[in-house]
Formats: C-alpha cells, sequence, structure tokens
C-alpha cells in the first residue's frame, strides 16, 4: 500500500510540473536549431572551458547575431546569413544553409513579404523582441525563396547525452 501511494505521488508530482512547463511559451527563432559538428575546429580544443566549448559549438549561428544591422530589415538579413557562412568557412564546417539566393532575388523576396515578418527574420531582432514576433510565421514557400536550411545537421550534444535525445 505504502509503494501503490509513493507511485500515485511521484505520478500527480511530475504531470504538475509538466503543465507547468506547457504554460511557458517556447519561441523559435529563424535559425537552424542543429548544427554542423564543430570537429576539426580549434577554437575551445586547448581549453576545457565549458563556455567555450559551447561557444564553440554555436560559433556561426553566434555570427549571425553579431552581424552588423544593413539599411533595411532585408539587408540584415541578408548581413546575417552572410556572417553564418562566412564564419563556418573560417572555421572549416559546414554552412547550415543549403540555399541561400542571390543577394537581387533575396532582396526581392523578402520585399514581398510583410514588414513586421522581414523585421522578425532578422536574428537579433527577434531575440531582442520574441513577443512581438512569437506569431510571425512565414510560409515555408516564401522562406524557400531566401534560402533553405540543411537537413542534415544535429544539434551539439552534452557530455554524456544520449543520442536523439534535446
Amino acid at each position: 500500500m505504502t509503494k501503490l501511494l509513493i507511485v500515485v505521488l511521484m505520478v500527480a508530482a511530475c504531470r504538475g510540473h509538466a503543465d507547468r512547463a506547457s504554460d511557458k511559451a517556447v519561441t523559435k527563432l529563424p535559425v537552424p536549431t542543429k548544427l554542423p559538428p564543430a570537429s576539426g575546429s580549434n577554437i575551445a580544443s586547448s581549453t576545457d572551458d565549458h563556455a567555450a566549448e559551447i561557444d564553440n559549438e554555436y560559433a556561426t549561428l553566434r555570427a549571425m547575431y553579431e552581424a552588423p544591422a544593413g539599411a533595411t530589415p532585408c539587408e540584415s538579413i541578408y548581413l546575417a546569413i552572410g556572417a553564418e557562412q562566412d564564419a563556418a568557412k573560417q572555421l572549416k564546417r559546414d554552412s547550415v544553409f543549403s540555399f541561400v539566393a542571390p543577394k537581387a532575388d533575396f532582396m526581392t523576396a523578402c520585399g514581398a513579404l510583410s514588414p513586421k515578418t522581414q523585421q522578425c527574420l532578422v536574428p537579433s531582432y527577434q531575440s531582442h523582441h520574441p513577443q512581438d514576433c512569437s506569431g510571425v510565421t512565414p510560409p515555408d514557400a516564401d522562406i524557400a525563396k531566401l534560402y533553405k536550411l540543411r537537413k542534415d545537421l544535429e544539434p551539439p550534444k552534452e557530455p554524456g547525452q544520449l543520442p536523439g535525445s534535446n
């Protein structure tokens, strides 16, 4: 009887925790959550500093957030993507993008999006304005005119993390 009571209490506690966790809105950024492996890069290999290892894993995506602002949101998006591609090349990694439209085509397709959508596609803007951008999701067909993300990427794993768990 005691074991049954313990099991019931544990299930109730877990259910309450899951309900509270689901109340929090999750905001997806318009950047990939999967990354190329960081192998071949020496940024963090000489140190055991965990933070440096994480920075190394996300270096190409960080470059998108640190890219300079353009004259328009569309130019800012284009510069952010270019910063990711430059960082990937410098670190001898594959870019997270399998396709990026030529600049003229990119600017035309991006310019056809609503001003709010354009702004919310800028990584640095979206990261600082999650509530403003939470409901802004352009159709996949519109994004496909701008860029395509690689589909074969995996997120970095923490030491001891099982494959397939995020």
